[in-house]
């Protein structure tokens, strides 16, 4: 008998340790995103359209090898009517850069895909994502001193460069996010902290939400929340949730007006993805992650938050 208890007892404690790594695994987790070397799946993009000196910046999120995506509105002045170059910043630093680049015009114009339902007006913004289809084979990596203002070849580049495997990892697209779609049909809040990582010109700024709500709003059918640094030409950048997932994409900002507010508030919205625009993503990259958030990832608004979105809501913004 004081044998079988013994055997109970040793029984019981393996079950515990084995939760308790299971909690100590998931708590690990919980700090996907959290510095810039997590973004290595983030680009700086450049269009230009053919004709014009004007350059449109931007981000992108690699999606898979041969795919971006972006914001809609990034792509649709510089490419939407006409012939237009594309380049996406590999790598930088102080005196080496790697890039993507392409001047294919029209026919890299018809590599552009945006959601049938897309709708950019100067006050009014909806499904703003935009997928790019490019070949590594046909776009010409360009290695450049920055410093000396003056091309180099790749084996200087790899010289210089101080950790080849996160250029390895951008180069061949290896460091790929899981999408999460959401799939309710009621305005919820996540449950998540928010990163996002701000370039220009190469160099890179982490930045990270306050606390804020996130309000995911389907009548919208984006996520808004405080602005936490957004700025023009962060468009397109992905938005990752601290357990390691690609939320939506940066879109536009806006500040909220209200008599119950003594200044205005900030405002940034994110383009989330829905069933819809799942769908739409898969016709073109079959083999792309994602996963469909459930009640772990949201909540239920409290009163004073159902009154702050049913504001929100009606506020008409401006695309940034």
């Amino acid at each position: 008998m004081r044998i079988k208890i013994l055997l109970f007892i040793l029984f019981i404690s393996l079950i515990a340790l084995v939760q308790a790594e299971v909690s100590f695994v998931s708590v690990s987790n919980e700090k996907s995103y959290d510095s810039v070397k997590d973004f290595t799946n983030t680009y700086e993009i450049n269009f230009n359209k053919h004709g014009s000196q004007d350059v449109v910046k931007c981000q992108a999120v690699r999606l898979a090898k041969n795919w971006f995506i972006t914001a809609a509105h990034c792509v649709k002045a510089p490419c939407e009517d006409g012939a237009c170059s594309f380049q996406a910043r590999l790598m930088v630093g102080r005196n080496y850069e790697a890039d993507f680049t392409t001047t294919q015009g029209k026919k890299f114009s018809k590599k552009i895909f945006n959601f049938s339902k897309t709708k950019l007006e100067a006050k009014d913004i909806l499904y703003d994502i935009a997928l790019i289809y490019f070949d590594p084979k046909e776009t010409k990596t360009v290695f450049k001193d920055p410093a000396g203002r003056r091309y180099i070849n790749e084996a200087e580049f790899l010289r210089r460069i101080p950790n080849r495997s996160v250029y390895l990892r951008a180069i061949n697209g290896t460091h790929l996010p899981t999408i999460l779609v959401m799939t309710t049909k009621k305005p919820v809040v996540l449950k998540r902290d928010l990163s996002i990582v701000s370039i220009w010109s190469g160099k890179k700024e982490l930045l990270k939400n306050s606390d804020a709500p996130v309000f995911y709003s389907p009548k919208l059918s984006n996520i808004i929340t405080k602005n936490f640094g957004v700025i023009q030409g962060i468009s397109g950048s992905g938005v990752m949730t601290n357990t390691g997932e690609l939320l939506g994409i940066v879109s536009a900002k806006a500040e909220l007006n209200s008599s119950r507010l003594s200044s205005p508030i900030p405002l940034v919205y994110i383009a989330p993805f829905d069933k819809e625009i799942m769908d739409f993503i898969l016709q073109h990259i079959p083999s792309v992650s994602y996963i469909e958030a459930d009640k772990k990832f949201y909540r239920a608004l409290n009163e004073k938050e159902e009154k702050d979105l049913g504001i929100i809501e009606k506020v008409k913004f401006n695309l940034q």
